[in-house]
Protein backbone atom coordinates (compact mmCIF):
# COMPACT_ATOMS: atom_id res chain seq x y z
CA UNK A 1 0.00 0.00 0.00
CA UNK A 2 1.27 3.38 -0.90
CA UNK A 3 1.88 5.82 2.05
CA UNK A 4 -0.49 9.05 1.07
CA UNK A 5 1.44 12.44 1.54
CA UNK A 6 -0.74 15.92 1.95
CA UNK A 7 0.67 17.79 -0.79
CA UNK A 8 2.74 20.61 -0.90
CA UNK A 9 4.11 22.39 -3.82
CA UNK A 10 7.78 20.82 -2.51
CA UNK A 11 6.95 17.17 -2.66
CA UNK A 12 5.78 17.65 -6.00
CA UNK A 13 9.43 18.43 -7.13
CA UNK A 14 10.37 15.30 -7.98
CA UNK A 15 14.24 14.29 -7.49
CA UNK A 16 14.73 12.09 -10.54
CA UNK A 17 17.98 11.10 -9.41
CA UNK A 18 16.90 9.51 -6.52
CA UNK A 19 14.28 7.29 -7.59
CA UNK A 20 15.38 3.52 -7.33
CA UNK A 21 16.12 1.53 -11.41
CA UNK A 22 12.08 0.13 -11.81
CA UNK A 23 9.27 1.27 -10.41
CA UNK A 24 8.58 3.71 -7.65
CA UNK A 25 5.13 4.97 -6.91
CA UNK A 26 3.32 7.63 -4.45
CA UNK A 27 -0.11 8.72 -3.26
CA UNK A 28 -0.57 12.48 -2.72
CA UNK A 29 -3.43 14.59 -1.24
CA UNK A 30 -4.32 17.91 -2.97
CA UNK A 31 -6.40 20.40 -0.89
CA UNK A 32 -7.15 24.09 -1.15
CA UNK A 33 -3.45 24.79 -0.06
CA UNK A 34 -2.13 23.06 -3.41
CA UNK A 35 -4.15 25.24 -5.27
CA UNK A 36 -3.23 28.42 -3.16
CA UNK A 37 0.45 27.52 -3.01
CA UNK A 38 0.25 27.71 -6.85
CA UNK A 39 -1.44 30.78 -7.47
CA UNK A 40 -4.39 28.66 -9.23
CA UNK A 41 -6.48 31.22 -11.52
CA UNK A 42 -9.22 29.19 -12.07
CA UNK A 43 -9.47 26.52 -9.09
CA UNK A 44 -9.06 27.23 -5.77
CA UNK A 45 -10.80 25.13 -3.84
CA UNK A 46 -10.66 20.81 -4.24
CA UNK A 47 -10.05 17.44 -2.47
CA UNK A 48 -8.30 15.14 -4.70
CA UNK A 49 -5.87 12.22 -4.63
CA UNK A 50 -3.03 12.08 -6.92
CA UNK A 51 -1.34 8.58 -7.63
CA UNK A 52 1.59 8.65 -9.01
CA UNK A 53 4.07 6.10 -10.63
CA UNK A 54 7.70 6.70 -11.85
CA UNK A 55 9.04 4.09 -14.07
CA UNK A 56 13.20 4.78 -14.02
CA UNK A 57 14.89 2.62 -16.97
CA UNK A 58 18.58 4.39 -16.76
CA UNK A 59 18.38 8.06 -17.33
CA UNK A 60 14.88 7.82 -18.90
CA UNK A 61 11.38 8.02 -16.39
CA UNK A 62 8.22 7.25 -17.44
CA UNK A 63 5.87 9.26 -15.36
CA UNK A 64 2.64 8.20 -14.91
CA UNK A 65 -0.63 10.73 -12.95
CA UNK A 66 -3.58 9.49 -12.11
CA UNK A 67 -6.14 11.77 -10.44
CA UNK A 68 -9.63 12.16 -8.88
CA UNK A 69 -11.67 13.49 -6.63
CA UNK A 70 -13.93 16.93 -6.19
CA UNK A 71 -12.94 20.58 -7.42
CA UNK A 72 -15.38 23.13 -6.43
CA UNK A 73 -16.40 26.21 -8.95
CA UNK A 74 -18.73 28.67 -9.87
CA UNK A 75 -22.12 27.37 -11.07
CA UNK A 76 -22.38 29.21 -14.95
CA UNK A 77 -26.30 29.88 -14.33
CA UNK A 78 -26.56 31.04 -10.23
CA UNK A 79 -22.40 31.67 -9.34
CA UNK A 80 -23.16 29.49 -6.52
CA UNK A 81 -20.17 26.98 -5.59
CA UNK A 82 -20.49 23.47 -6.56
CA UNK A 83 -18.81 20.37 -6.53
CA UNK A 84 -17.50 18.57 -10.21
CA UNK A 85 -16.34 15.08 -9.42
CA UNK A 86 -13.22 14.82 -11.49
CA UNK A 87 -10.97 12.17 -13.06
CA UNK A 88 -7.84 12.33 -15.37
CA UNK A 89 -5.33 10.38 -16.06
CA UNK A 90 -1.69 11.88 -17.58
CA UNK A 91 2.05 10.67 -19.32
CA UNK A 92 5.07 12.71 -19.20
CA UNK A 93 8.25 11.06 -19.77
CA UNK A 94 11.81 12.85 -18.36
CA UNK A 95 15.40 12.23 -18.98
CA UNK A 96 18.57 14.11 -17.80
CA UNK A 97 20.34 16.12 -20.11
CA UNK A 98 22.41 19.76 -20.44
CA UNK A 99 19.84 21.77 -19.13
CA UNK A 100 15.88 22.08 -18.66
CA UNK A 101 13.76 21.84 -22.13
CA UNK A 102 10.13 20.77 -22.46
CA UNK A 103 9.35 19.26 -25.87
CA UNK A 104 5.27 18.08 -25.80
CA UNK A 105 5.02 15.25 -23.57
CA UNK A 106 9.09 14.87 -23.27
CA UNK A 107 11.12 16.94 -20.58
CA UNK A 108 14.80 17.03 -20.19
CA UNK A 109 16.32 17.87 -16.81
CA UNK A 110 19.43 19.29 -15.80
CA UNK A 111 21.53 16.50 -15.03
CA UNK A 112 23.19 18.95 -12.36
CA UNK A 113 20.15 19.50 -10.60
CA UNK A 114 17.78 16.85 -11.35
CA UNK A 115 14.64 17.83 -9.80
CA UNK A 116 11.71 17.81 -12.09
CA UNK A 117 8.82 20.17 -10.42
CA UNK A 118 5.03 18.81 -11.52
CA UNK A 119 2.70 20.74 -9.60
CA UNK A 120 1.89 22.96 -12.57
CA UNK A 121 1.41 19.82 -14.88
CA UNK A 122 -0.65 18.42 -12.13
CA UNK A 123 -2.85 21.58 -12.01
CA UNK A 124 -3.12 21.53 -15.83
CA UNK A 125 -4.00 17.49 -15.99
CA UNK A 126 -6.84 18.62 -12.85
CA UNK A 127 -8.34 21.85 -15.04
CA UNK A 128 -8.64 19.66 -18.19
CA UNK A 129 -10.57 17.31 -16.50
CA UNK A 130 -13.63 20.11 -15.57
CA UNK A 131 -16.36 20.02 -17.86
CA UNK A 132 -16.34 23.48 -19.65
CA UNK A 133 -20.10 23.70 -18.95
CA UNK A 134 -20.63 24.10 -14.97
CA UNK A 135 -24.18 23.56 -13.99
CA UNK A 136 -26.03 22.26 -10.91
CA UNK A 137 -28.24 19.64 -11.40
CA UNK A 138 -32.15 20.81 -12.26
CA UNK A 139 -33.48 22.40 -9.53
CA UNK A 140 -30.76 22.59 -7.54
CA UNK A 141 -29.54 26.06 -9.15
CA UNK A 142 -30.08 29.49 -6.37
CA UNK A 143 -33.82 30.13 -7.77
CA UNK A 144 -33.41 33.91 -6.23
CA UNK A 145 -30.73 33.91 -9.10
CA UNK A 146 -32.50 31.96 -11.31
CA UNK A 147 -35.79 34.41 -11.04
CA UNK A 148 -33.22 37.56 -11.63
CA UNK A 149 -31.96 35.88 -14.41
CA UNK A 150 -34.93 35.47 -15.72
CA UNK A 151 -36.48 38.81 -15.47
CA UNK A 152 -32.98 40.23 -16.97
CA UNK A 153 -32.67 37.50 -20.01
CA UNK A 154 -32.38 39.08 -22.91
CA UNK A 155 -35.65 36.80 -24.18
CA UNK A 156 -38.14 38.14 -22.24
CA UNK A 157 -39.11 41.59 -22.18
CA UNK A 158 -38.66 43.96 -19.72
CA UNK A 159 -41.51 45.57 -18.06
CA UNK A 160 -42.08 49.54 -19.37
CA UNK A 161 -39.27 48.38 -21.93
CA UNK A 162 -40.86 49.26 -25.34
CA UNK A 163 -38.67 47.33 -27.83
CA UNK A 164 -36.45 49.54 -30.07
CA UNK A 165 -35.18 48.98 -33.50
CA UNK A 166 -32.43 50.78 -34.98
CA UNK A 167 -34.14 52.66 -37.88
CA UNK A 168 -30.91 51.23 -40.58
CA UNK A 169 -32.38 47.98 -39.89
CA UNK A 170 -35.93 49.09 -39.83
CA UNK A 171 -36.20 48.13 -43.84
CA UNK A 172 -34.95 44.71 -43.16
CA UNK A 173 -37.33 43.80 -40.43
CA UNK A 174 -40.43 44.92 -42.71
CA UNK A 175 -38.51 42.06 -45.15
CA UNK A 176 -38.80 39.35 -42.61
CA UNK A 177 -42.17 39.63 -42.06
CA UNK A 178 -43.74 39.93 -45.47
CA UNK A 179 -44.68 36.54 -45.62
Amino acid sequence: MDKAYMCTTSLLRIDLKALHEGENTAVYELDDAYFKAIAAPDIQKGTLALRFKAKRIGDLYELDFHVEGVVYVACDICLEEMGLPIRNDGKLTARLGDENVEDGDMVIVDKEDGVLDVSWYVYELIALAIPIKHVHEPGQCDPAMVAKLQQLSADGERPGEAESIDPRWAKLQQLRTED
